[in-house]
């Protein structure tokens, strides 16, 4: 889905959106996905639960190669790959 979403980034060069995207059977998560210059940015809009935001994140960092960080609502860095 993710994929799909880069390709239509790509295409049109605007922003798109996923919402209430249902992971794990469980939470509904929303998503931003634009493209700054070189790079994409995956944005997480919204998730039910606060631990699961993290836990997301961190699966999709940990399976990509691309450099990738994130920042909490204080600018304050927490995580960089």
């Amino acid at each position: 889905i993710i994929n799909k979403l880069v390709d239509k980034v790509l295409e049109n060069k605007q922003a798109q959106y996923l919402d209430s995207f249902i992971f794990k059977n469980k939470y509904s998560i929303s998503l931003k996905i634009m493209e700054v210059g070189e790079f994409f940015i995956l944005e997480v809009l919204k998730v039910d639960k606060k631990e699961l935001k993290n836990q997301i994140l961190l699966a999709y960092f940990n399976k990509t190669t691309d450099m990738i960080f994130y920042k909490n609502q204080n600018l304050e860095y927490c995580f960089i790959n």
